[in-house]
């Protein structure tokens, strides 16, 4: 396999973490409809079974950074893929709600080891010509796993006895196919260079390099293992961050931006859509599944033209614009509460 190709290889396995994280997060809008009916849950369950996977997932993500430093990139991603798989298996099989809950669980586990180690292996095996670029295939993955999960839900959603079962369960494919795969794959050099030596980075840069831009790469590794001898701690690292202004700012601009597009609501949008829909009285359980598949694509088309247009326009003005189109939305979502009658099915 030539250089191009392998790195092509490594790139979209890895980012087959992200496409699991997108599906594993979208697909229980539509799951959560049929499990509401199967098991008779009532909102709390239902609350749990979505914040269960979330809640643990952030806890995974806290501990993937110190198991990447620790093991390396390639076992922490084969680990996460297990757990992908393992997780929805459980859920396929699941006879009660606790099962439920459990392979919930089980999942954001694979999420947050994911969320943490795709977009790093991927930006250190990526070069530096191109690497801003491939990292946001994780980020196209991961829109388009939501995408992809809204479609399962719509398909397997006249099956009212065990079409749940195939939305959550058919997780396992791509996360096998991820585990199998990276069975295969080099750890990253950034890593064998930190922990381990010079000689085995540069055994894998041979790998995933072309002959003319090998030298390059090598060099950047050289200079890395040197900035690595002198830099800071951790601790040093955050003291230095907060005593200047200008991080300091960029700090609070990158974090209000992220909380910002969280209180948005969109979270609520992904994992209850088809449930919010199902309140407002329409239709039946296919047809509010359906609907909330035309949040998830609009999410993923949308995530396409943003990445079109980031070097194209100032990311102030996209982001201006991106926040007044949610206000607005919110707006009127709020205005058309009341010409909606309220379900009395449940």
């Amino acid at each position: 396999m030539n250089e191009s190709r392998l790195l092509a290889v490594l790139t979209l396995l890895s980012a087959i973490g992200g496409f699991l994280f997108g599906y594993d997060t979208g697909v229980v809008s539509g799951a959560l409809i049929l499990l509401a009916d199967d098991f008779n849950l009532s909102i709390v369950w239902q609350e749990l079974i979505v914040s269960g996977t979330v809640g643990t997932a952030l806890l995974f993500s806290l501990i993937g950074g110190y198991a990447n430093d620790a093991l390396g990139r390639k076992p922490v991603t084969l680990f996460s893929s297990f757990v992908f798989t393992l997780g929805a298996l459980v859920l396929a099989a699941a006879a009660d709600r606790y099962m439920l809950l459990v392979g919930r669980i089980i999942i954001g586990m694979g999420l947050g080891l994911a969320s943490m180690t795709a977009p790093m292996y991927i930006g250190e095996i990526a070069p530096a010509e191109v690497r801003g670029r491939m990292v946001t295939i994780n980020v196209i993955m991961l829109t388009s796993g939501q995408f992809i999960a809204s479609i399962v839900d719509g398909a397997f959603s006249y099956d009212q006895e065990n079409g749940w079962r195939y939305m959550l369960g058919l997780a396992a494919v791509p996360a096998a196919i991820q585990f199998v795969g990276f069975i295969f794959m080099p750890e990253s050099p950034r890593w064998l260079v930190q922990k381990r030596s010079e000689e085995a980075a540069a055994a894998v840069l041979k790998q995933i390099r072309s002959p003319e831009t090998l030298d390059a790469a090598l060099a950047e590794l050289k200079q890395y293992r040197e900035q690595q001898k002198t830099q800071p701690s951790d601790w040093e690292a955050l003291k230095m961050m907060f005593s200047r202004s200008y991080t300091r700012r960029a700090l609070a601009v990158g974090c209000l931006m992220q909380v910002f597009q969280q209180l948005a609501g969109i979270n609520t949008v992904m994992y209850y859509s088809a449930s919010i829909m199902q309140m407002s009285g329409i239709g039946s359980n296919q047809t509010v599944i359906w609907m909330a598949a035309v949040s998830a694509s609009a999410n993923c088309v949308f995530t396409f033209l943003g990445l079109l247009l980031i070097d194209k326009v100032n990311p102030g003005g996209e982001a201006g614009a991106s926040s007044g189109v949610a206000v607005g939305c919110v707006c009127g979502a709020g205005s058309a509460r009341g010409q909606l009658r309220p379900h009395d099915d449940r």
